[in-house]
């Protein structure tokens, strides 16, 4: 894959993500709840999204992941030690945290894992 469809895909996984958390229907899309006729006019959707990355590429300018890059085994973090704190769990069994949502989005990406097996946690979260 390129990098140009890497970030439809993973923003196809952010989608659904919200979609489950924040119940929403099949129909909606990353453009719902947009007012059309309002240059300025954006949704939850995608506010989120533009958070979660702007997290994700901090931390990393930061090199606060410097050895969390990736995500982790179970245990690795400490609530009181993070922000935010995330699990995925494959086929209901946990298999990784990580205290932001991009990495977890690029497994599920990178493993082919299909949407109907995978689902996000939060354990800790700001929203």
């Amino acid at each position: 894959m390129d990098e140009y469809n890497d970030i439809f895909d993973l923003m196809n996984i952010y989608l659904i993500y919200f979609k489950k958390i924040f119940n929403k229907g099949n129909k909606y899309n990353m453009f719902s709840e947009i007012d059309y006729m309002d240059d300025t006019s954006t949704n939850r959707c995608m506010e989120l999204f533009f958070e979660h990355v702007h997290k994700y590429k901090s931390a990393i300018e930061d090199d606060i992941l410097i050895n969390k890059t990736y995500i982790n085994e179970i245990g690795t973090y400490k609530l009181d030690e993070v922000d935010e704190l995330y699990v995925l769990y494959v086929n209901n069994v946990k298999l990784y945290e990580c205290p932001y949502l991009i990495p977890i989005f690029k497994y599920i990406l990178e493993q082919n894992i299909k949407s109907s097996d995978w689902s996000i946690t939060s354990l800790k979260s700001t929203y």
